[in-house]
């Protein structure tokens, strides 16, 4: 029970942590820190096909989503990119 109990005192942790992180890289991690915790939560209660869902689906989601979002590409780039493309039809 003591395990139980140190997994979700740490994900709230970790939650106070995301919201009051500056650096959206440290939030991110902390982010994956309470995903974590709550499927291992979740395992341990005994629950361990939402506990292995949250770890495979929400852990992956956020880093594949946050490399997108590192990748920085810009909405003029797409726009000028677009419009070679037009002119050949007009």
């Amino acid at each position: 029970m003591f395990i139980l109990e140190l997994l979700a005192f740490g994900c709230i942790i970790y939650s106070i942590l995301v919201i009051t992180s500056q650096n959206p890289v440290v939030a991110v991690i902390y982010l994956i820190f309470v995903f974590i915790n709550a499927a291992c939560y979740l395992l341990m209660l005994g629950i361990g096909f939402i506990g292995l869902s949250y770890l495979l689906l929400y852990v992956e989601a956020i880093t594949i989503l946050f490399v997108i979002m590192s990748i920085n590409i810009k909405p003029t780039d797409n726009m000028e990119a677009g419009t070679q493309y037009t002119k050949i039809f007009i």
